[in-house]
Formats: structure tokens, C-alpha cells, sequence
């Protein structure tokens, strides 16, 4: 028994129209917003400026730099450690404190508790790490390493 060509080609017509329409729908929303907004500046943004950060999550969430604070208070711990080289999690120094004083004082405390250094008897030891880090002089200001 062969199919009608014409029964066949709406069978198949249909269901390719569908996604087409469909697709196109779905393609025209991707942006997410209406086309009414204005254009947030990168250079009056929070990203290329952390003094015009709404409050610290909004810094460190967004600030293009933060990174450096990050790699640089790990940095300045590690140079601490007494004995082997410490272990970092993936994702280091992913807390801070909430408020909005570090674009205000342009100091900025970072913590880290998932990183492990080498005690006395070769052990690795939980620790948590508190960082202050200087944002107008892109420069650790203190660290602190304390046992769990």
C-alpha cells in the first residue's frame, strides 16, 4: 500500500510549518527585554567601575576585576602557608560580606573556608581564610588564617 503524495506531503508540511513558526516565535523573544530600553553604558556600569556599584554582592558579581582580588588574596595566603602548599576549592574566595561598604571605604573583605594547608604533622587541616584587599590600589592589605 503506498501513500497518497498528496496526504503524505500535508502529513509532512504541517508538522515543519509548525516548528518554522514556532522557531521564529521563540527566536524574536530570545533578547529578553523590550526594545524600549535604554543601553546600560559599560563605562557607567558597576562592571567597569567598582565605586558605582550598587552594594557588595552587585561587586562582586559584576566588577570586571574581581577576579584580581580573588587570585590575589589566594595568592598572598599561599605565600603564608608554613608547611606544603595549600589546597584551594574550584571556586576560591566566593564570600563576602553583605552591605554596601566596599564601593564606600574601597576595601573589600573576601573568605574563603573550603581551602586546606599543611600542619606541623603533615596533615591538611580545614582553615578559613579572611582577606582584605585594597581596591584603589589593586593590592592585598591583610590576611588572616585561622583552623576550623
Amino acid at each position: 500500500m503506498t501513500p497518497n503524495n498528496a496526504a503524505f506531503a500535508k502529513f509532512i508540511a504541517l508538522p515543519f510549518a509548525a516548528v518554522l513558526v514556532l522557531g521564529s516565535i521563540i527566536g524574536s523573544n530570545l533578547d529578553g527585554g523590550s526594545k524600549n530600553e535604554a543601553p546600560v553604558s559599560v563605562a557607567n556600569s558597576c562592571k567597569a567601575d567598582w565605586t558605582k556599584c550598587a552594594d557588595n554582592a552587585d561587586m562582586a558579581n559584576t566588577y570586571k576585576d574581581w577576579f584580581s582580588a580573588k587570585y590575589g588574596c589566594k595568592n598572598a595566603a599561599s605565600k603564608l602557608a608554613r608547611f606544603g602548599t595549600p589546597e584551594w576549592p574550584w571556586l576560591y574566595f566566593g564570600t563576602f560580606l553583605k552591605g554596601n561598604d566596599y564601593a564606600t571605604k574601597g576595601i573589600a573583605v573576601l573568605f574563603e573556608d573550603g581551602a586546606k594547608f599543611q600542619n606541623g604533622f603533615g596533615a591538611m587541616a580545614h582553615v578559613e581564610v579572611r582577606c582584605e584587599y585594597d581596591l584603589r590600589a589593586k593590592k592585598v592589605i591583610d590576611v588572616t588564617i585561622s583552623a576550623k
